[in-house]
């Protein structure tokens, strides 16, 4: 199921840049990396994802003037770096 939600995120986050749609970004580029997060495929794909989406998107909305959607995306992409590094405590916590 992770998998399936990575690729429909991922999706409908590209479709919202190209069709310039800011819920698509927003929902899109802001859940994508909580589901690489899951994933738990490594700690460099895992920041790469977090700083191409959180690029993309802060990207998109600044260029549309759109400040209410930027700030509310940054609170995402934030809470998205606060879930990774509880995630990496945990397992580090784990292999004590």
């Amino acid at each position: 199921m992770t998998i399936f939600l990575l690729i429909f995120f991922g999706l409908l986050g590209v479709s919202g840049l190209i069709f310039k749609v800011d819920v698509g970004v927003f929902t899109g580029l802001g859940l994508l990396p909580w589901q690489v997060i899951k994933l738990k495929k490594g700690k460099n794909l895992t920041l790469l994802m977090l700083i191409l989406s959180g690029g993309l998107g802060s990207i998109h909305f600044l260029r549309a003037g759109e400040w209410k959607w930027l700030v509310g995306f940054i609170l995402i992409i934030l809470y998205n770096y606060w879930g990774y590094s509880q995630t990496q405590r945990k397992q580090q916590a784990d292999q004590e």
